[in-house]
């Protein structure tokens, strides 16, 4: 806002930028500036997110913009994504020659004035090298290296039971990262009821004992007892806002239709039973892509020995490694993302937040 002698500029600024502020604008005469906190502005103006992490996770966050910005109070998943994504997308397309041409077409594109895609690339190329190694698989071929881990194509089920693991385990992690961020926002209703708050974790862990027990597996928790977890806490998510209501004192809004509510409620509950046991199971996708992973590199190899001449052979599968790293490449990219976005993010994040960008100001004196 200006006036004939007079003007007015607010905005949001991080603490750093307050003495920046301050510093540049002393040389000036009647300049006043006041400050406020977030805790201190007004209510329901949320600040916007400055995301700041390591220079090495930095590319993670063009995968965290495309879903959405953090909310202001909630934790910035960046490093979470990085770490996971790269374990993901290696352990779908681990191969050492294959993970080094990602590399090197993230260094050109990174060239190119792309320096997240580029950064990006480049370490989905890394992770793809390390399980590459893992897997002992160079451009598909098994024979030149020893695997430091085991063959995929060889232990089937093992690399299945595997990726079902490290798929609860991500699970378990994104439950936390929730809880996180409902005690940071002290929001209760999601901490405890909400349908990855506290009860929807029992919900999750109580299926897991249960599945496991009928499997044969393990059994930790007796069938019985995780029975009644499991059922307790789903009423208890059902009748979330009366419970609420009697906790914080206040009177119960059932939105104008009680049964309604309930119904709804219910409903719910169904389709969080039918997410846990779909989440739980599709991270099998990540064995089954390092099994087929190999059975691709095969079916060419196979098709390069019946080829006439030596020449054609090495031609089928130089065309073939370009259609696996251009083709099986941007599905696992593809599949990772699915992973991160709708077995992960929907459990402890929703990006609603808006991000903090910089406006540059130049101030000069009209000594008139």
């Amino acid at each position: 806002a200006t006036a004939k002698e007079y003007f007015l500029i607010t905005g949001w600024t991080d603490e750093a930028g307050v003495e920046e502020i301050r510093r540049r604008t002393a040389k000036f005469d009647d300049v006043v500036i006041t400050t406020q906190s977030e805790e201190e502005a007004a209510r329901g103006i949320t600040p916007p997110t400055k995301l700041k992490n390591p220079k090495f996770f930095k590319p993670f966050e063009l995968l965290v913009r495309m879903y959405g910005i953090p909310h202001y109070n909630d934790i910035d998943p960046t490093i979470f994504v990085g770490i996971t994504y790269m374990l993901l997308f290696g352990a779908m397309f681990g191969d050492v020659g294959q993970g080094a041409i990602f590399m090197l077409i993230g260094w050109l594109v990174s060239k190119k004035k792309q320096k997240d895609m580029g950064g990006l690339l480049m370490r989905m190329g890394a992770s793809s090298v390390v399980f590459g190694f893992l897997y002992g698989s160079v451009f598909g071929n098994e024979e030149i290296i020893d695997a430091l881990w085991l063959r995929p194509f060889q232990n089937i089920d093992q690399v299945l039971m595997a990726a079902i693991g490290f798929g609860i385990v991500l699970l378990v992690l994104a439950y936390g990262m929730n809880f996180a961020n409902a005690i940071k926002n002290k929001d209760l209703a999601r901490g405890l009821f909400g349908e990855h708050g506290l009860f929807g974790f029992l919900v999750f862990a109580m299926l897991l004992a249960m599945i496991l027990d009928v499997a044969g597996v393990l059994s930790f928790i007796p069938m019985p007892v995780a029975l009644g977890i499991l059922i307790v806490s789903i009423v208890l998510m059902i009748f979330k806002k009366p419970l609420m209501a009697k906790i914080s004192k206040t009177d119960v809004d059932y939105g104008g239709n009680k049964s309604g509510y309930f119904i709804e409620s219910s409903f719910s509950m169904i389709e969080l039973l039918i997410s846990t046991l779909s989440g739980i199971v599709s991270f099998i996708r990540v064995g089954a892509f390092a099994i087929n992973h190999v059975g691709l590199f095969m079916a060419f190899h196979v098709m390069s020995e019946m080829a006439p001449h030596n020449v054609g052979g090495y031609v089928i599968l130089v065309l073939g490694n370009i259609l696996i790293i251009g083709l099986e490449g941007l599905i696992v990219f593809i599949q990772g993302l699915r992973l991160e976005y709708y077995e992960l993010f929907s459990r402890y994040y929703d990006g609603s937040g808006r991000e903090f960008r910089s406006d540059s100001l130049k101030l000069t004196q009209n000594k008139h």
